[in-house]
């Protein structure tokens, strides 16, 4: 799948803000990380939580993290965004 799709768009822009604190919050006190947001379309629900250096070995792969932070060529902000309705996983770099 190549398109994201249009209420992920709108989540990121709405609440734009909010995430920019979370992730800018998380990485001062736990070092360079990954937001992860988890969407869920049908029960209308989301979480949000900052991967940092820990919780990277126990939820991924070396090689996933590897590829991720080989393809962030600007040195961006790395959002996971896993959509339960479509069983994606969306990585942006914001």
């Amino acid at each position: 799948m190549e398109k994201i799709p249009d209420y992920v768009h709108e989540f990121i822009r709405e609440r734009k803000d909010k995430l920019n604190e979370i992730y800018e919050g998380r990485k001062s006190v736990d070092g360079p990380g990954y937001l992860h947001i988890k969407i869920d379309v049908n029960e209308n629900k989301t979480d949000v939580i900052y991967i940092d250096e820990i919780l990277k070995r126990q939820m991924l792969t070396k090689e996933f993290c590897d590829n991720i932070e080989e393809n962030n060529k600007e040195d961006k902000k790395i959002y996971l965004v896993e959509d339960i309705k479509l069983k994606a996983l969306f990585i942006l770099y914001i």
